[in-house]
């Protein structure tokens, strides 16, 4: 067996192969459980990364909140001789990809639902934050630099990747993923570049749209005849071109099976909006990764649990539990989460496609126009707890002014 030294004279004894890549191959160690070693292949074993792993390991990112991630510990050599790295072992998780795909995550998680999905996207928004806050950009970030465990847990692997600055020199980022790329990027040789956090808050929201839109890309779709040949693949070419499917356009429309984007919380579907359609000619106004932990903490707090089967978690402006309308046939506990055959109410005041003339609480101003305050206070509690009309602005409008008519008319002249 190969023994290992640190930098501070550590011994390490190479164990089982856990793993292999195309930048090297990662092992258990002897000495230490919870520790593994990445050994480049002989060709990457240059003294440019042996200088960014040192980078690395003197500025680790920080944290208020727990947060996992593999990166570097130690420099390792052999025979004096630079040949990797140790970082942390982690065990119990799997590849995000495998959460993100409805058909995978059935298979490898027993209780995924909505509310959980909101919260990997969470924790993930908290784990690039981190990384940005430590000066670094990740550059390569998609759905299989990350794992997720049953609890939701997010921790970001490939950290020697990421782009990390010491003092005056850059260590670059050299790869990405076209599906994950932002449009600036494309066609341009990633090695020369220096990369911003801006461009990471692009890949971050697609793989928050694929966690809440059961694993569709946010540019992925259905080409109009407007779009006569599509050179390459067709999410490539909208993120190239600024194409957002799930907006209207005349481009291209959403995959016929995609659940409706604005199912999600107005607060998310903004942002998506900002990063994909604004964000594609100015980069500057994505949003920021405390907007998004903002806005799905707004989209958790939104969520009810259903009372006929707690596993069940959906918007609070539905009046039924969608998930149990629509249960997997051989599993009625788990809900079908590729399917959404209810349909919805009326987009809310000051949601896209709001029309005042459909909103419940004009037909309730009619209503209690006619009634005395006693009865209009019954019949407006049960507007609101069936949520026809709950937090809407116009309702509250019309509350207050109806109860002003009423206080003037009871009023006795001098």
């Amino acid at each position: 067996m190969k023994t290992l030294t640190t930098t501070v004279g550590t011994t390490y004894t190479l164990s089982a192969q856990l793993g292999q890549g195309g930048e090297g191959t990662v092992y258990a160690l002897r000495e230490a459980r919870d520790k593994v070693a990445k050994i480049y292949h002989p060709a990457r074993r240059t003294a440019e990364r042996e200088n960014k792993l040192q980078a690395m390991i003197a500025n680790p990112p920080t944290s208020a909140r727990p947060i996992t991630m593999a990166w570097p510990q130690d420099v390792v050599y052999l025979n004096g001789e630079f040949v990797g790295f140790t970082m942390p072992y982690i065990s119990g998780s799997i590849d995000l990809y495998k959460i993100i795909n409805p058909a995978l995550q059935q298979r490898h998680f027993e209780n995924v639902d909505w509310r959980l999905l909101h919260q990997v996207a969470q924790r993930l928004v908290l784990a690039v934050a981190a990384i940005h806050d430590a000066g670094s950009v990740i550059g390569d970030l998609n759905q299989k630099n990350a794992l997720v465990d049953a609890s939701g847990r997010v921790t970001l692997v490939d950290c020697d990747s990421y782009q990390v600055q010491s003092d005056a020199h850059v260590y670059r980022c050299e790869v990405g993923m076209p599906d994950y790329l932002p449009p600036e990027l494309h066609g341009k040789t990633l090695g020369a570049l220096v990369r911003t956090p801006a461009e990471d808050l692009f890949s971050l929201a697609v793989l928050i749209f694929q966690l809440l839109m059961q694993g569709y890309h946010p540019f992925t779709g259905v080409p109009t005849e407007n779009i006569e040949s599509v050179p390459g693949k067709l999410d490539v070419y909208c993120i190239r071109n600024g194409i957002f499917p799930f907006l209207p356009n005349s481009y291209v429309t959403p995959p016929p099976h995609a659940p409706q984007f604005y199912d999600l919380h107005p607060d998310l579907h903004q942002l998506f909006k900002r990063c994909f359609v604004d964000g594609h000619a100015d980069p500057a106004v994505r949003p920021s990764t405390k907007e998004w932990h903002a806005a799905l903490e707004t989209a958790i707090r939104s969520l009810r649990r259903c009372a006929q089967t707690p596993q069940h978690w959906y918007r609070e402006r539905l009046l039924a539990c969608p998930w149990c309308a629509e249960t997997d046939e051989t599993d009625h506990q788990t809900p079908v989460i590729d399917k959404y055959p209810w349909e919805l109410p009326q987009p809310e005041f000051g949601e896209p496609g709001y029309q005042v003339k459909d909103d419940p609480a004009v037909l309730f101003f009619f209503i209690a126009l006619t009634l005395p305050i006693g009865l209009m206070v019954a019949v407006a509690i049960v507007f609101y707890i069936t949520m026809l009309v709950r937090t809407n602005p116009l309702f509250m409008a019309i509350m207050f002014v109806l109860i002003t008519m009423h206080f003037l008319r009871t009023q006795r002249p001098l």
